[in-house]
This record gives C-alpha cells, sequence and structure tokens, in this order.
C-alpha cells in the first residue's frame, strides 16, 4: 500500500508523506527543514509575510523550521513560484506604467 504523496520539498523534489511534516523533521533528500514556508501552500513571495495567510505570524527565514499553525504541505513547492519570479513579473509590470 502506497502512502498518498501531500507535499514536496522546495529544495529538491523530495515527495512527502503524511508521516514526513513534523516540525522537527527533515527532507530525506536533502535535510532541508520540512515545516518550513517554502513547502507550504501559502507561501507566497511578494505577498504580506510573503504569505497568503493574512494573520499568519512573521517568519523571517522561509527555509527554516518553524511552529505556523497555518503550514499546509504544496505538492507545487518544487519549481513553485520563487522571490526570483516574483520580482521579474513585478518589475515587468513596472514597464507596462513607464
Amino acid at each position: 500500500m502506497s502512502t498518498a504523496i501531500l507535499g514536496r520539498c522546495w529544495h529538491c523534489g523530495q515527495p512527502f508523506g503524511e508521516t514526513d511534516l513534523s516540525r522537527e523533521l527533515r527532507c530525506p533528500g536533502c535535510a532541508k527543514p520540512v515545516h518550513a514556508c517554502r513547502n507550504c501552500r501559502f507561501y507566497r513571495p511578494g505577498r504580506n509575510n510573503d504569505c497568503l495567510e493574512p494573520v499568519a505570524d512573521h517568519v523571517a527565514d522561509k527555509v527554516a523550521a518553524n511552529f505556523c499553525d497555518y503550514f499546509q504541505p504544496h505538492e507545487a513547492a518544487y519549481g513553485g513560484e520563487t522571490a526570483e519570479s516574483a520580482d521579474k513579473l513585478r518589475a515587468a509590470a513596472e514597464d507596462l506604467f513607464k
């Protein structure tokens, strides 16, 4: 019986199952913390606190383990939106109005 994939590591793409999501665990592929903003479905660079959840506490290091109660793993975390791609989109939008 296989475990359902609930998310993927933002850094290496390693799939996470339900047993891989505790705050203390690290990705078996690259050893990055699993319970981190970059692995969350609410992570959006450029938004307030880089998060879609408006009442989430501020987290300065988006790749470090944290205690956020809103954390939900995200399959698109690997290869998803990055701060660099958000900056490129913002610059393109600003160029439209010059």
